[in-house]
């Protein structure tokens, strides 16, 4: 039943994962350059198109208030061409609206780099080398835009130089390719459902069985601050779904505490090593669909979830954050592709040191602004109480969203069955 909005889920097992959410100390952390951008409240025809926008009551005062990118010649801390386009355009100025949103009509797509025009052809970026020592598993070298983006990782690979989708300008759009899933491990463990060890720590998993014809999907599940894996049960019935068409749901533990701190140094960067992994061999195993890998989370786990949009655009279709989306932009793995993205939070009461509902927004714009696909959908009801028809929506979203979708199959709208709260951007 629900009461003001707010889903009651204290009496089931899902309200106790939530509460240990909810309850949960945060671990101290700094976020000194957190963005407090807003995406548009309507549907945008093109980045940087405020028309639709809702003016900030203080915009214009010439102070940085909450819900503003920008305010006359005052940014947010960090902020480019590059940063507000998730490198899509890495030159040029960044300018202000005067609804106090960034003006992208100055920022231009990245300059020639050698080797690589944009729009035609992309620079090879290096390899990342992932796996434990004594087993390096490199990913393929991505192609770049033509930026001086310096190498990633030692001893990686480079790749060679290919052409990128463009949409006007150079930016990319959907449909850039086939994903790069990264090599299987000599010694990958048998995907299958229980608690297997990957890169030394526990992930929970639920596996279907490899049946001839049939491709199943991957989620990639990260937990908030202070629960557990077993809260991948909110994502309801997409986890017998999933099974059921052969595919896996792997729910991480702990962290390798290694890289960039995601969140609230509950997940990291190189946590998406052990991500590769768990593709790498479903895809040896299983054989999975290599176009329908996603990811989802909640708090903590859904500013990974964020964050895996940026570090694994190489292979992931979608994500299905939930009081999730982004703190800062993390660097791409691959320009030439962005997965597309559905947000949740529980708008003006979802905070918990920061605001999820800023943090989801930022996001969108991001991905919409590189030439992805977003939406973001507010519920109103606190902090990871998305209720189970959104997450269901969410679910939908994704597996209408396959990796290198186009043209958008909602590019006339959302499904009806969507909750009227929610935006396309």
């Amino acid at each position: 039943m629900y009461s003001n909005g707010k889903r009651e889920r204290s009496g089931t097992r899902g309200g106790r994962i939530l509460n240990a959410v909810r309850g949960a100390r945060w671990r101290a952390l700094i976020f000194g350059a957190l963005t407090v951008a807003a995406c548009s409240s309507g549907t945008s025809s093109k980045p940087g198109d405020t028309s639709n926008n809702v003016i900030p009551t203080n915009c214009g005062n010439g102070t940085l208030d909450p819900g503003e990118q920008c305010d006359a010649s005052l940014m947010t801390t960090g902020a480019t061409c590059s940063s507000a386009t998730m490198g899509a355009m890495a030159s040029g100025a960044l300018g202000c609206t005067n609804q106090c949103t960034f003006d992208l009509s100055g920022c231009t797509s990245a300059v020639s780099g050698a080797g690589g025009t944009p729009g035609a052809g992309n620079v090879g970026q290096a390899g990342t080398p992932i796996g434990q020592a004594g087993t390096p598993i490199t990913m393929p070298g991505t192609g770049g835009m033509g930026t001086d983006i310096p190498p990633i990782g030692d001893g990686g690979t480079s790749g060679g130089g290919t052409a990128g989708a463009t949409g006007s300008g150079g930016t990319p759009i959907m449909g850039s390719g086939d994903p790069k899933l990264p090599a299987a491990p000599a010694d990958c463990p048998q995907i299958k459902t229980g608690t297997i060890q990957v890169m030394g720590q526990s992930v929970t998993i639920s596996a279907g069985v490899k049946t001839a014809g049939q491709h199943g999907s991957v989620m990639l599940y990260w937990h908030g601050t202070g629960s557990s894996a077993a809260e991948v049960a909110l994502l309801g019935g997409a986890v017998q779904e999933i099974v059921a068409g052969g595919g896996v749901v792997a729910s991480f533990s702990t962290s390798l505490a290694t890289g960039t701190n995601t969140g609230d140094a509950v997940w990291y960067t190189d946590d998406f090593k052990m991500a590769d992994v768990i593709v790498a061999c479903a895809a040896a195993q299983l054989d999975i669909d290599p176009h329908k890998i996603y990811t989802a989370g909640c708090s903590a786990g859904g500013l990974q979830a964020g964050a895996m949009v940026y570090s694994r655009a190489s292979y992931l279709a979608a994500a299905m954050p939930n009081s999730g989306g982004a703190i800062l932009p993390f660097p791409k793995d691959d320009m030439t592709h962005v997965p597309s993205l559905i947000t949740a939070h529980g708008g003006t009461s979802d905070m918990v040191v920061i605001a999820f509902s800023t943090t989801s927004k930022n996001e969108c714009m991001q991905v919409k602004s590189a030439g992805g696909i977003a939406v973001d959908c507010d519920h109103g009801g606190g902090h990871c109480q998305a209720p189970a028809a959104l997450i269901a929506s969410q679910w939908q979203f994704c597996k209408d969203h396959p990796y290198g979708v186009n043209p958008d199959p909602y590019a006339g709208g959302l499904p009806s069955s969507f909750p009227m709260y929610c935006t396309q951007y």
